[in-house]
């Protein structure tokens, strides 16, 4: 009369551990996934205020020459202002690029310029030039 108890309480058993598994796994990528998110915006807010700190200090430190005092018209000296070109080969390095008022490549301390497009974002971006080489993209335009 009771030849099936033993197999249906093993069966709900059985459901139970597959339920009790199912929904842990579910927490477990929410709970990562929250985690993932929270640490990659908190690091790019931190790349992001790192390079507009760098903008500034650079700002701050051109050398503008007067080409014409009487029409009032300046220049930046790109040679002086950018006198230390130290080449490094650290992953997390900052690279400079300065372009003329039409968007030309003027200086860089790129070894070999990238060929992405300008994008005039004070905000952050961040550029795929390959598969498994990304940059973040602070661009400042400056006038006088």
């Amino acid at each position: 009369m009771f030849s099936h108890g033993p197999d249906l309480f093993r069966a709900t058993r059985l459901r139970l551990a597959l339920w009790y598994t199912l929904v842990t796994a579910i927490l477990l990528v929410i709970f990562a996934s929250g985690v993932y998110i929270y640490v990659r915006g908190t690091l790019v807010e931190r790349i992001d205020d790192t390079l507009k700190h760098v903008v500034e200090v650079v700002e701050r430190s051109l050398v503008i020459e007067s080409i014409s005092p009487t029409a009032g018209r300046y220049r930046v000296n790109v040679e002086s202002s950018f006198r230390d070109r130290a080449v490094t080969h650290e992953d997390d390095r900052i690279e400079l690029e300065w372009f003329d008022h039409s968007g030309d490549l003027v200086w860089s301390t790129f070894s070999e310029p990238p060929t992405n497009p300008i994008h005039l974002a004070r905000t952050g971006e961040t550029v795929h030039l390959s598969d498994d080489y990304l940059l973040r993209q602070v661009t400042k335009r400056l006038e006088v």
